[in-house]
C-alpha cells in the first residue's frame, strides 16, 4: 500500500510541475490521483487503527497515542516548510505572502480577524480546507487540512459500530 501511495504523490507532483506525461506515458491525472490517495490513506489508516492503536493494545489512552504519533509524523516538516516560505517571501522579489496573511494592510476589524483566523489555521494544520487555497501559506496544504480532519474523527468511527449496531464496521 506504501507503493501505491507513492506512485499517486509522484502523479500528484509531476500535475503540479505540468509534467502530467512524462515521456510520452500518460500518468494519471492530479485531481484523480488525490482523491485515489484519499481513499488508499483511508483504508491504512483503517489498519493502522485496528492493529496498532486500540484499546485492547494500548487502554485507554490510544487515542491520544494516536493524535500524538499522527502530529509528529504531520507538523515538524509542515513546519519547517511554512518557515521556509515565510523566509521566502522576505528574501525573494516574487514570492509575496498571501493578501489575507498580510497584516500590514490597511483593513477593518473584519478583515483583521479573517487574517488572525487564517493564520491559526495555517500554523496549526486545522481547518486548512476551509480557506481559499490563495489563502494558505502552502498551496497544497488544503489536503492536510481534511486529513487532519480525518484524524479526528478516525479513533471514534472504529468505535462507533458498537453503539450503533447498524453503521458499518470500520
Amino acid at each position: 500500500m506504501g507503493l501505491l501511495r507513492l506512485q499517486l504523490a509522484i502523479a500528484v507532483f509531476l500535475f503540479h510541475i505540468g509534467l502530467s506525461s512524462a515521456l510520452g506515458i500518460n500518468i494519471l491525472d492530479g485531481r484523480a490521483a488525490v482523491f485515489c490517495f484519499f481513499v488508499v490513506s483511508g483504508f491504512y489508516m483503517e489498519m493502522v487503527l485496528t492493529e496498532k492503536y486500540n484499546r485492547e493494545r494500548l487502554g485507554v489512552g490510544y487515542a491520544k497515542m494516536f493524535y500524538l504519533s499522527r502530529f509528529w509524523r504531520l507538523y515538524p516538516t509542515y513546519f519547517l516548510v511554512i518557515v521556509a516560505t515565510i523566509i521566502c517571501t522576505f528574501f525573494t522579489p516574487f514570492v509575496d505572502l498571501p493578501k489575507v496573511l498580510d497584516f500590514n494592510q490597511s483593513a477593518g476589524w473584519f478583515e483583521t480577524i479573517r487574517s488572525l483566523v487564517t493564520w491559526i489555521f495555517n500554523l496549526t494544520m486545522l481547518f486548512l480546507n476551509l480557506p481559499s487555497t490563495s489563502d494558505l501559506l502552502i498551496g497544497p496544504g488544503w489536503s492536510l487540512g481534511i486529513e487532519v480532519a480525518f484524524y479526528v474523527i478516525a479513533p471514534f468511527m472504529l468505535r462507533l459500530n458498537r453503539y450503533f449496531p447498524l453503521a458499518p464496521n470500520f
